[in-house]
C-alpha cells in the first residue's frame, strides 16, 4: 500500500502552504522617520488597527493613512526604516529583523552592499553575525562592509575571524592587504597580496 506521508513533495506542499501563511501575516512598509507624520505614544510605531485582511497590501496602506509612506526605491534613505506589520500590531525594524532568515537577510545585505548602501548592509550582516559568527561569506561581507566604511581596523579583524575559521580563504588575505595598504602599511600589505596569490 502506498503512504503519502513520506512523499517528499507533499512536505514540499504543506511547506509552501505554511509558508503562504505566514507571508500574508506579515507585511512590510516604508515610513519616514518624521514625527509630525506619527500618531502614536509607541516609540514610533504607527498605533494604527491592523488590517482585517493583512493579504491586502492595499488595505494595509489604507490602515496607515496617517503615515508618510516613502517610495519603496527610496526606503534607504537616512531617515527611513521599515515598520512590519503582524495580524494585531506593529513591531519596529530592528525587531522585525529578527524575524528574517539568515539567507534573506544576506540578500538584503548584499543588495545593500551593491547599492553603496553600506550602513544597511552592515545592520542586516551584523543581525545575520549575531546568529551565527562562524559564517565565513557573512565574515567576508562585513569586512568589505567596514572597508567601504573606512574602518579598515573593523575589515581586517573580520578577515581574520574568517581566516581563523577557513585558513585556505583566499579573497580574505586580498581584503586584508587592501585595507593595510589603505592604512599606509605597505610591506604587510605586499605580504598578504603574495598569501592571497599563492
Amino acid at each position: 500500500m502506498l503512504s503519502l506521508q513520506s512523499d517528499p513533495r507533499l512536505q514540499q506542499y504543506h511547506h509552501n502552504q505554511l509558508f503562504q501563511q505566514q507571508q500574508q501575516q506579515v507585511q512590510l512598509f516604508p515610513y519616514n522617520h518624521d514625527s509630525s507624520s506619527l500618531n502614536s505614544d509607541f516609540g514610533g510605531a504607527v498605533a494604527a488597527p491592523a488590517p482585517a485582511s493583512s493579504s491586502s497590501s492595499s488595505a494595509a496602506a489604507a490602515a496607515l493613512s496617517n503615515v508618510k509612506l516613502s517610495d519603496p526605491n527610496e526606503a534607504d534613505e537616512l531617515w527611513g526604516f521599515w515598520l512590519i506589520i503582524v495580524v494585531g500590531g506593529f513591531v519596529p525594524y530592528k525587531v522585525a529583523l529578527l524575524l528574517v532568515d539568515d539567507n534573506t537577510l544576506m540578500a538584503l545585505a548584499h543588495q545593500n552592499y551593491k547599492a553603496g548602501n553600506y550602513k544597511q548592509a552592515l545592520e542586516h550582516s551584523s543581525v545575520v553575525y549575531e546568529r551565527n559568527p562562524c559564517r565565513t561569506d557573512n565574515l567576508l561581507l562585513l569586512g568589505a562592509i567596514h572597508y567601504q566604511l573606512h574602518d579598515y581596523d573593523q575589515c581586517i579583524a573580520k578577515n581574520e575571524e574568517a581566516l581563523r575559521i577557513d585558513p585556505h580563504f583566499a579573497e580574505c588575505y586580498g581584503n586584508m592587504a587592501n585595507a593595510w595598504k589603505e592604512k599606509g602599511n605597505i610591506d604587510t600589505a605586499i605580504q598578504y597580496y603574495l598569501f592571497a596569490i599563492e
